[in-house]
């Protein structure tokens, strides 16, 4: 389980997050929607440990952050051996194949034989629909085979929980809707994830919760349901308004 308790974070003088709550069960999928600037990054990266905050505590699969400080070496590498984290803008390594990416951290991290490695990464390949892309490079991929080498780079470490950081916003419409379709079958499939998107179709078909941000304050959380068919406060209405075009 992810439980975020009264979480807060300011940044040059400004409040970045006020008190936002969250709970994740094991096997479920909470989506955190918002304008740019709402508080959904910084969000992800303090429940995985790239930022301290200054109020409140994360618990992560045992793994507790509390404020003030940096998390040390071993708390961050048992969180990043549950939590694995996908960024918007892929961050593949530009300098090695697509079955290296994969394999490189199982190897160095867990320990684990090459060939039992390469073999794991294949089959996420295949998960993907990118098998045949072993040895590509990451320059040669489009933008959606990229993220979604990424989310098969995530996987590898046999996370927990999967957090995805707007996984979908620097692609196409059709790229976006061939990640979106790896993240929905992941969902069907019991997979922790917190995704912070746009994507408001995704978010209806596989959060078990929505939580709406504005200005670095959870203004809103419900079933998907709840949120789109029935939002309470004017400004999700307007963020809805928005992701709708």
């Amino acid at each position: 389980m992810i439980a975020v308790r009264s979480l807060r974070k300011s940044r040059a003088g400004k409040d970045a997050l006020r008190g936002i709550d969250l709970e994740v069960a094991p096997g479920s999928v909470a989506a955190v929607i918002g304008s740019s600037g709402s508080g959904k990054t910084t969000l992800l990266r303090c429940i995985n440990g790239l930022e301290s905050f200054d109020d409140g505590v994360i618990d992560a699969f045992g793994t507790t952050l509390r404020p003030g400080r940096a998390a040390g070496h071993d708390e961050l590498a048992r969180l990043r051996r549950s939590v694995g984290m996908v960024f918007q803008g892929f961050h593949l390594f530009p300098h090695m194949h697509v079955l290296d990416n994969l394999t490189l951290a199982p190897r160095a991290v867990l320990g684990e034989r090459r060939d039992e490695a390469e073999t794991r990464g294949r089959a996420l390949l295949e998960r993907m629909g990118l098998s045949g892309r072993e040895k590509s490079m990451p320059h040669t991929l489009s933008g959606g085979q990229q993220q979604r080498v990424a989310i098969a780079r995530a996987m590898m470490m046999r996370p927990k929980a999967l957090l995805l950081d707007e996984p979908t916003s620097a692609l196409d419409p059709r790229h976006a809707l061939d990640v979106l379709a790896v993240l929905l079958e992941l969902a069907r499939d019991g997979q922790t994830m917190i995704v912070a998107t746009h994507a408001l179709s995704f978010a209806r078909k596989a959060a078990a919760r929505v939580h709406v941000l504005a200005d670095g304050e959870q203004i809103e959380c419900g079933s998907p349901d709840e949120v789109f068919d029935n939002p309470r406060h004017e400004a999700t209405r307007t963020i809805l308004d928005a992701a709708r075009g």
